[in-house]
């Protein structure tokens, strides 16, 4: 009899590892291609959460040349190149600017700026280094436009 369920237990044991080995080689097979898988999704959803916060919702500072741009109207306006109603057009078009800012954005003046802040010219710098240039001059022949 104990033969018998020697022989049992036997049969059973290799039924049962007939039974796992394959299914084991199956899973092994799968489980590569799974783990990569699960890496590559988790991979790619990172990404796209990093990029779309640093997108849409992360605070960045940015610097306005604003005293440039006010600078600039203000020397169209003495030289007469513009009239009071282009110079009203000229500062509604600065509010309608600085509305169109994102709210996820700092707005700094750009003076304050020191380094590695990004700048937004608001007037054309070529014409205003041309105005800078005519007032230098007109500063160094009239001693008297200094107190002004």
């Amino acid at each position: 009899m104990a033969e018998h369920e020697n022989e049992t237990s036997q049969t059973a044991l290799s039924s049962s590892e007939q039974t796992t080995t394959p299914a084991t080689k199956g899973k092994q097979g799968i489980r590569l291609p799974g783990i990569a898988a699960c890496l590559l999704i988790s991979l790619a959803a990172s990404v796209v959460t990093v990029f779309a916060y640093d997108r849409w919702c992360v605070q960045k500072i940015v610097a306005v040349d604003m005293k440039g741009y006010i600078t600039l109207q203000r020397y169209k306006y003495k030289d007469g190149k513009i009239n009071d109603e282009d110079l009203r057009k000229a500062f509604d078009k600065l509010e309608q600017m600085m509305n169109t800012i994102p709210k996820n954005k700092v707005v700094i003046m750009g003076d304050t700026a020191i380094r590695n802040a990004e700048v937004f010219k608001l007037g054309h710098e070529e014409e205003l280094k041309q105005y800078e240039e005519l007032l230098r001059r007109a500063l160094q022949g009239n001693p008297s436009a200094q107190d002004q």
